[in-house]
């Protein structure tokens, strides 16, 4: 018996205990895995009309992760995503001039429930009109959709015509033109001919045009309520109209950052004919833009806590020590000008630069929510050599307004009036990956990550900034090859996993379960060839 003892090892002893704790491993990875990948991995595409005659159809037999894809034509609906769609995308087939949702001017068109996150990505919203809140579209408290790539024209209601933001939502609203659309109530509650937000909103909105809104109160463009924390980079805002204060936009108690925008012939009855502030919250920032041909005055507001900065504003605006006389003040802040910035057809609603014009290499490369692209898609940062750079940073230097000038003042207009949807790519790599496949409607995931996450800090965007820079050779390369789009396509997976889960439940979420993973893989490997070893 003591003979038996003495022959059994430590090693014997220890192996089951090792072998055990590896299978545990292995399974917590399983279950994280699944737990990540499984809203876009299991997933299925709907086709409308080829599986189900109408959209709502087939919103309601999707699941968490389904794509509905819609073929062009006019659908007569009133479409809601209700409280048990998670993370499902709505994607027109051939872009919003061809596919559109007219609501028959019988309440919103388009209605995210509650606490949801979906997106709407290529459709016309139009013909929406309630006595409540959003005639085109309207987002539930809470809720975080993307509406992307989208024209949202024609629609009326109490407050936010086109888009009615629900408390605490935050929506990523991008590529889009919100025209046309107006609020008509009998209050100073009835604001946002374009876009209205309840408090504690917190929407970003990229890329997109704002023009021909009105408000029989305030905020013709846009109008931000207590405790809101808009986002608004490279946005056009023209042609918007307040019948109180804010012809483009109007906001109290709230802190947006406004960077790279040009406004031009907003009007209010009041001063602030661009912007009209009330008690601005610490944060609120507005750089790199242009402010030009609004009236009566382009800014105006009752504190000092607003932070302008490297701005072209006409007159100077109104404010605390600055009276806003035209053409004799500049609002007071660095590198702000009071100078004609020479668009190229301001009177038909084209915004790009001329060659001579002050705002060329004029901005601050160190702005917040910096963009490392304009609304045209073209690179930020061209460096001009026949213009003095006048901006902040090594160059190249950004320009002021949504538009960077690449040594072309000819362009044409049809950004205007059309939204650019195109799935080829366009020189990111990873969407001419995508084109085509299931992966194509969850670029947007990673973009949305891409404009939340990393364009607000200095680190993501010289990752971004490099990332441009060199995708399109990849992209041009990766196109002439399936097997190579492929292999990017299965890639995305652990990408778009985790940007969903970091817009989802934050960032310090997100990292914590790709670090458990990370960590329990590591100790799993380990312990499997400690085990061999043993044996």
């Amino acid at each position: 018996m003591k003979k038996l003892m003495n022959e059994v090892s430590p090693s014997d002893i220890l192996k089951p205990t090792l072998v055990l704790f590896t299978k545990c491993c292995s399974f917590c990875f399983f279950i994280l895995s699944i737990f990540i990948f499984s809203s876009v991995v299991f997933a299925a595409t709907i086709f409308v009309p080829g599986d189900y005659d109408t959209i709502q159809d087939a919103i309601n037999a999707s699941s968490t992760g389904d794509t509905v894809s819609v073929a062009e034509g006019t659908y007569y609906e009133n479409i809601l995503f209700p409280g048990n769609t998670t993370n499902i995308t709505l994607v027109s087939e051939n872009g919003p001039e061809s596919t559109v949702i007219d609501g028959g001017n019988n309440g919103s068109v388009v209605t995210f429930a509650a606490g949801i996150n979906a997106t709407l990505d290529g459709f016309t919203i139009t013909n929406g009109s309630t006595s409540e809140n959003g005639g085109g579209i309207r987002i539930g408290s809470s809720s975080s959709p993307t509406i992307a790539n989208c024209i949202i024209t024609d629609n009326e209601a109490f407050a936010g015509g086109g888009i009615s933001c629900g408390d605490s939502s935050e929506p990523f609203i991008t590529n889009s033109i919100i025209q046309n659309n107006s609020v008509t109530g009998d209050n100073d509650q009835s604001n946002g001919g374009g876009i209205h937000a309840s408090p504690a909103a917190s929407p970003t909105i990229t890329n997109c045009i704002i023009k021909d809104n009105t408000s029989d109160w305030n905020g013709g463009g846009l109008a931000f309520n207590t405790a809101d924390e808009p986002l608004i980079v490279n946005c056009i805002f023209s042609n918007n109209t307040a019948a109180v204060n804010g012809g483009a936009i109007t906001f109290k108690n709230s802190a947006p950052i406004i960077t790279n925008c040009t406004f031009s012939n907003n009007i209010a009855s009041s001063p602030g004919g661009a912007i009209a502030c009330s008690n601005p919250l610490p944060g609120t920032a507005v750089s790199n833009s242009i402010l030009w041909g609004d009236s009566p005055a382009e800014i105006t507001c009752d504190a000092n806590t607003i932070s302008v900065t490297y701005s072209d504003i006409q007159g100077g605006g109104m404010g605390p020590g600055n009276p806003g006389i035209p053409g004799e003040t500049t609002w007071p802040g660095t590198g702000n000008i009071n100078a004609d910035p020479k668009f190229v057809d301001e009177e038909n609603g084209d915004f790009h630069l001329l060659n001579d014009s002050p705002c060329i290499d004029a901005g601050d490369n160190s702005a917040l929510a910096l963009p490392s692209t304009d609304i045209d898609g073209d690179d930020r940062k061209i460096d001009d050599p026949g213009v003095a750079d006048t901006g902040n940073g090594t160059p190249p230097i950004v320009d002021m307004g949504a538009f960077e000038y690449n040594g072309n003042s000819e362009h044409p207009l049809e950004w205007v009036t059309k939204v650019k949807f195109s799935g080829s790519g366009g020189g990111c790599f990873i969407a001419t990956a995508a084109y085509g496949s299931y992966w194509e409607p969850h670029v947007m995931t990673l973009r949305q990550f891409r404009d939340e996450y990393l364009l607000t800090n200095k680190l993501g965007t010289n990752f971004v900034e490099a990332y441009y820079k060199y995708s399109p050779p990849l992209a041009d390369y990766i196109a002439e090859y399936d097997g190579l789009r492929t292999a990017v396509r299965i890639g995305l997976a652990p990408l778009v996993g985790f940007s969903w889960l970091a817009i989802k439940f934050g960032i310090f979420t997100a990292m914590v379960i790709l670090l458990s993973i990370l960590t329990l893989t590591i100790s799993g490997t380990c312990l499997m060839s400690k085990s061999k070893e043993i044996n």
